[in-house]
């Protein structure tokens, strides 16, 4: 199932409309956050209620408290919450209201952004690709021009990573069940299973990449690098040292 999302942001206001839903959403823009984290502490409450909540209760309103203005190019802040807002206004708006969880939708959105010509490059794709692959972008088409890297092609790398993951785990099952259940295990045996397993690691990163050199553009690869070397491996490594440890 697909869904439309049309985001209208100006500095004043952000819309959201879900046509298939006849969902309407229309916020002033605005953020509340900790300057010192970054920490979002409120977003579409007017800097008049947040001001007065903090007079009714005799405080006054911390230095490092601020509020700050999504999507726009002149904010030093701004870029931090571009996808942050997009993902808070669907949860609002479709998610939260779902039935039962939903997990299948994916989403083609429409964005019309003030100055979204002045943004820079880095700042815009980072945007693009985080709608794409983080937050069910199926399209993106910002101000009338088409964004997005065919989905097609997405699919194709993220089932060839789900399927390279699959031959990890099982490598790394295997192993555990070798170190954890053979009595006789010796050191010798425990290097030999941590050499296949990482050259598994190894081969499969070495696939992973060509095929995904091919099918999506360098720029889509390098947003992606980062969260895909944050693996669970490392973590199965320590354990399969603890495990042969205790023994």
């Amino acid at each position: 199932m697909s869904i439309t999302a049309k985001f209208r942001v100006n500095r004043d206001r952000v819309s959201l409309e879900i046509p298939e839903k006849n969902l309407l959403l229309d916020k002033p823009n605005v953020i509340f956050f900790d300057s010192q984290n970054n920490g979002i502490l409120g977003i579409g409450v007017p800097e008049e209620t947040i001001r007065t909540d903090f007079v009714k209760q005799g405080k006054e309103l911390p230095d490092n408290l601020k509020f700050g203005i999504s999507f726009q190019y002149d904010d030093t802040n701004s870029a931090f919450f571009d996808s942050i807002v997009v993902e808070y206004y669907m949860a609002d708006l479709y998610f939260a209201k779902q039935a039962i969880p939903v997990t299948l939708n994916s989403i083609d959105y429409e964005f019309q952004i003030e100055d979204y010509g002045k943004w820079d490059e880095q700042r815009r794709l980072s945007f693009e690709y985080a709608l794409q692959a983080n937050l069910r972008g199926r399209t993106v088409k910002v101000n009338g021009i088409q964004k997005d890297v065919p989905i097609s092609k997405r699919r194709v790398e993220k089932l060839l990573r789900l399927f390279l993951r699959g031959l990890l785990s099982s490598a790394a099952l295997l192993g555990a069940i070798y170190i954890g259940f053979e009595k006789s295990t010796s050191f010798f045996d425990v290097i030999l299973v941590f050499v296949g397993f990482i050259s598994t690691i190894f081969i499969g990163y070495i696939i992973w990449a060509l095929v995904a050199n091919i099918l999506l553009p360098k720029p889509f690869l390098s947003f992606l690098a980062p969260d895909l070397m944050k693996s669970r491996e490392q973590k199965f490594v320590e354990y399969l040292l603890n495990l042969y440890v205790k023994q």
